[in-house]
């Protein structure tokens, strides 16, 4: 499973941000499709409900700001918090009526381990959404004293990025409408999962506007736990 502990290059090279105009706006809508918007527009919604609650200000961008200060200072976690973690993001977006959870990531199909390593296949929709193409991760190694149940039970409940969804195909379309949609895009391609601290730290250092469509949805795709 892919997934970003440290950055490895500077992202705050990313100057002013450009806040997303109506028509990058559409285009996204119009990939990640209806349902699935309506459906990520409520949970925004209700995201900024709970921090201005949270932090009680009646200034959301202070809500924000104050929110992703404390992802930032997050205490580490262990494995089995981290996977706790991992299901209350997955039960919190599979409630939702749409298929938003599966274009954005997606669950093991079956997991096996071969020559010391484990090998995690998924079964995922093509890009003609006509047909399910399997996809294969690359393998991790595990150590031979792991208990393998315990290793193959564990992975399967673990969601990973989902590299042909419509969420990453509607990135990819608006990939140039700003800085932070070509930092956010290229890091979901090269790395798929990220730490929660990385966007926090990247929209705090480069003073996002959390005003902007785009950002307030990284923000409760990637720290909404």
């Amino acid at each position: 499973m892919r997934f970003i502990l440290l950055l490895t290059a500077s992202l705050f090279l990313l100057g002013c941000n450009n806040k997303v105009d109506q028509a990058t706006i559409d285009k996204f809508e119009s990939i990640l499709g209806e349902n699935n918007s309506k459906a990520l527009s409520d949970l925004v919604l209700t995201f900024e409900n709970e921090i201005q609650s949270k932090y009680e200000t009646e200034s959301l961008e202070e809500a924000y700001k104050l929110y992703l200060k404390d992802v930032i200072i997050r205490p580490e976690i262990t494995t089995s918090e981290w996977l706790k973690q991992s299901h209350k993001r997955d039960s919190i977006f599979q409630k939702l009526q749409c298929d938003l959870f599966t274009e954005i990531w997606m669950k093991p199909d079956s997991i096996w381990i071969e020559n010391d390593f484990t090998n995690t296949a998924y079964y995922v929709i093509n890009a003609n959404n006509l047909e399910y193409d399997t996809l294969i991760s690359k393998s991790t190694m595990h150590n031979r004293t792991d208990n393998i149940d315990s290793l193959i039970s564990n992975g399967k409940k673990v969601a990973d990025f989902n590299p042909i969804g419509k969420y990453i195909k509607a990135f990819k379309e608006i990939e140039n409408a700003s800085k932070f949609t070509k930092w956010y895009f290229q890091i979901k391609v090269d790395a798929g999962l990220m730490s929660p601290y990385i966007t926090a730290n990247a929209m705090l250092e480069d003073k996002a506007d959390f005003n902007d469509y785009i950002i307030k949805r990284i923000i409760v795709i990637e720290t909404y736990y």
